[in-house]
């Protein structure tokens, strides 16, 4: 069920929404108007939009309610905080960060391809989140033609926050096997494929990190970073903590 037939009702000429108002205050709108509203503002000024909530039930609740109003290419996107708090000398969740990642991958490589509706909590944006500059820095594209040794591409790998392992079937982690590359990357491309003749790339496909069978062939992806913070600095982080 979707209910995005009801969002021009909002864009009536005297509505803020209509007038291109950046900051609609949201706590003066009943609970129930406010995914509409939201949704209405997504779609009126076609730029990402932040929604800040105090607990997790309620993003839980806003993001069910929210898909009802935004296009289903378009859901809202969640996002999560760390289970580790910020004082936590905890190990970080893969998963959570390779998704984390593909979030800063749409804003920061495809800005206004759609809007992006992201719902979190004031906890999740207390952990650190790289820069767009440094984000960008990590970002690997690789195509068919190009010359670079398989060799130079895992260091970049590794470099960016890669985790080598001999079977590549969870997020972040690479694996090499004679000629040919495996990536488990952020974002859409997730499973790539590349093979290499001599210092060449010779074919990219994605592939499948459950059945490990490759699907299509590619002429190009980008393999984003897999980490949302900046590994820059770890020596000297490492350094302070020991």
């Amino acid at each position: 069920m979707t209910l995005t037939h009801l969002l021009p009702l909002l864009d009536a000429p005297d509505a803020a929404i209509a007038r291109g108002e950046r900051h609609i205050r949201t706590a003066d709108l009943p609970s129930a108007a406010r995914p509409a509203v939201i949704a209405a503002m997504a779609a009126r000024l076609g730029v990402p939009i932040l929604v800040v909530t105090a607990r997790q039930e309620t993003a839980d609740m806003l993001g069910t309610a929210l898909a009802l109003f935004l296009p289903p290419a378009s859901p809202p996107v969640p996002w999560s905080a760390p289970d580790p708090l910020p004082y936590e000398q905890l190990p970080h969740d893969a998963a959570l960060s390779a998704r984390r990642s593909a979030i800063l991958g749409a804003l920061v490589e495809q800005p206004g391809v759609s809007p992006l509706v992201i719902v979190a909590t004031v906890r999740a944006l207390m952990a650190t989140v790289r820069r767009p500059a440094s984000y960008r820095n990590d970002v690997i594209r690789v195509e068919v033609g190009q010359r670079r040794s398989d060799a130079a591409l895992v260091r970049d790998l590794v470099a960016a926050g890669y985790r080598v392992e001999p079977l590549v079937d969870g997020p972040c982690t690479v694996s090499r096997r004679g000629g040919i590359i495996d990536v488990y990357t952020p974002g859409p491309d997730e499973g790539v494929r590349i093979e290499f003749f001599g210092d060449e790339i010779d074919s990219i496909r994605r592939f499948d990190p459950v059945t490990q069978r490759s699907i299509e062939r590619v002429r190009a992806a980008t393999l984003l970073p897999p980490l949302e913070f900046d590994l820059t600095a770890r020596d000297d982080a490492v350094a302070r903590l020991t």
